[in-house]
């Protein structure tokens, strides 16, 4: 989870990642889930906290990821940057949702049109890139 590149953050403040659930949750009977955005938007909502409670009780990783982005943006009420990705505990699945319309990697150059986020299975790398919500 970034921090705004404390450019925005308020005096005082600690960041969001050290809150459980702004940044990263984890339920071993459920699941995990982490977030990338806007801090303190997640510090708000605990996001990754509500992806893994509904996948304890029966969404999808990728159900749960898309319900909560949904319900941010309901509530927020104006554009905002936060991704979520999640993995299943029981199927292994892994979800995202995002509101990122493109991110350009500073490195190589590369652009994307969402989120890219990087899965290893089987000892293979995979970048995912996950589209906005509609």
């Amino acid at each position: 989870m970034r921090n705004n590149a404390h450019i925005l953050q308020l005096n005082g403040r600690i960041g969001d990642s050290p809150l459980p659930g702004g940044g990263l949750y984890v339920d071993d009977t459920a699941g995990g889930c982490v977030a990338s955005g806007d801090g303190d938007i997640a510090m708000r909502f605990c996001p990754t906290f509500d992806v893994v409670k509904r996948m304890k009780y029966g969404c999808s990783a990728s159900q749960a990821c898309d319900e909560v982005i949904r319900e941010m943006v309901l509530r927020v009420g104006h554009r905002f940057e936060m991704a979520l990705v999640a993995i299943h505990a029981t199927s292994g699945q892994v979800g995202a949702a995002t509101t990122v319309e493109s991110f350009k990697d500073s490195r190589n150059g590369s652009t994307f049109a969402g989120f890219p986020y990087v899965v290893s299975q089987d000892q293979a790398l995979e970048i995912r890139v996950q589209t906005p919500i509609a």
